[in-house]
Parts: structure tokens; sequence; C-alpha cells
């Protein structure tokens, strides 16, 4: 991690870098099934993070990363044959987001982010997915009150667009007391495992529809 720093153009900046690894090997007796299972699980995850200040106005971060998983699966460690999941996963993702200061009172966000995801599985079959999303928000305070209102728009190929609104606002009462209230709406799209998913005891569902909710 490198700390901000002046590069002579009215800019400071900052990047983080960071990776890990998980290797799981494990049995699981009585945990999925009434059976000595055993499971075998892999890890692998990258990242690099560029904050940037631009003249104590400005403020960007760019952020990519990508994560690799296996999984192997096997009800009766004896007798592999008689059922056997194996599954790998590789996930994608980028994220850029500003937020400028227009003024003492004024501020405003925005950004959008971008994932790619793709699956071979013995039991979710070879599947890809591509999102992406774009969001804005902006802020104003006046004297005692404070409100924020913003709007992000999802996009997905298996769902097609979602527009998200949101909105706040906060009366500061005194030095002790703040009065708060907000409300968003949001959704939930269906995982592969929703979706596809098939054991003795489980069936998905291919034609899941997104939840979707508010929270107030």
């Amino acid at each position: 991690q490198l700390p901000f720093s002046p590069t002579g153009c009215c800019v400071a900046c900052r990047l983080l870098a960071d990776s890990g690894g998980g290797a799981r090997d494990f049995g699981a007796m009585a945990v999925y099934a009434p059976c000595p299972s055993y499971e075998r699980t892999r890890t692998g995850t990258a990242a690099v993070t560029v904050d940037a200040l631009w003249r104590d106005r400005v403020a960007w971060t760019a952020r990519t990363g990508v994560r690799h998983h296996t999984d192997d699966f096997i009800l009766v460690r004896t007798d592999p044959a008689r059922y056997r999941n194996q599954h790998r996963s590789l996930q994608a993702e980028a994220e850029l987001s500003a937020r400028w200061a227009l003024s003492p009172a004024t501020t405003v966000a925005a950004g959008g982010e971008w994932l790619s995801a793709w699956l071979r599985s013995a039991r979710l079959g070879d599947r890809a997915q591509q999102r992406g999303a774009a969001f804005a928000e902006v802020r104003h305070r006046r004297g005692a009150v404070e409100g924020n209102a913003g709007a992000r728009l999802d996009a997905s190929a298996d769902f097609g667009r979602q527009l998200i609104p949101s909105a706040g606002l906060a009366v500061t009462l005194s030095p002790h007391a703040v009065v708060r209230g907000s409300a968003a709406g949001g959704w939930r799209q269906p995982t592969w495992t929703d979706r596809f998913y098939q054991d003795p005891g489980n069936r998905g569902t291919p034609t899941l529809r997104p939840e979707q909710f508010v929270n107030q």
C-alpha cells in the first residue's frame, strides 16, 4: 500500500494491491446427509485498487479483481461414484467511482461497475453471466437539515434492466439528537444454485425471477 503523496500536478494517489489463497480438505460426516462425506476446496483472489485526489475536491477510486474457486464434494467418501459434485468458477470485476465537492454544502457521487462470471459444474452445468451497473447520488446540507437522493441502474444479460431509487433525510435537533429517515429499493438476482442445482433432495427452478424489496 502506498500513502497519498503529491505528484506535482495537483493530484495525490494511493495504490493498494492484495492477493490471497485458501486450501481446505475436510470431512463432512452428517453435515449434508447421514453419510461419511468429504470436501476439497481451493480459492485464489487478487485485486488492485487506485485512489486519486484532485485539488482536494474530486476523489476517484478504481478497482479491479479476480476470484477463482474449485470445489470437489463426495457424498460417500469410500464410494465417489455414488454422488460427486465438482465445479470450477472464475469471476472478474471492475469498478470506477468519483465524488465531487461542488461546494461546502453539496457533494455529488457517480460511478459504474462490471462483473463477468463463468462456471463449469457437474451439477449446475456450464454457465456464464455478464452484468453491470451505473449509479449516482447527490447530497446537500442546509443548516440543520441534510438530504440525499440517488439512483442505481443494474443491467443483466439474464434479467434485463432494473432502476433502483433511494432518498434520505437527517435533521439535527441538538448536539446530542439527530432524526433520520430513508427509503431505498433493491433487488436480488437468483443464483445459479437457486435456478439449476439438482440432487435427490433438491431441484432448482430455472425460471426464477429476481426478488424485489424496499428498505425504509
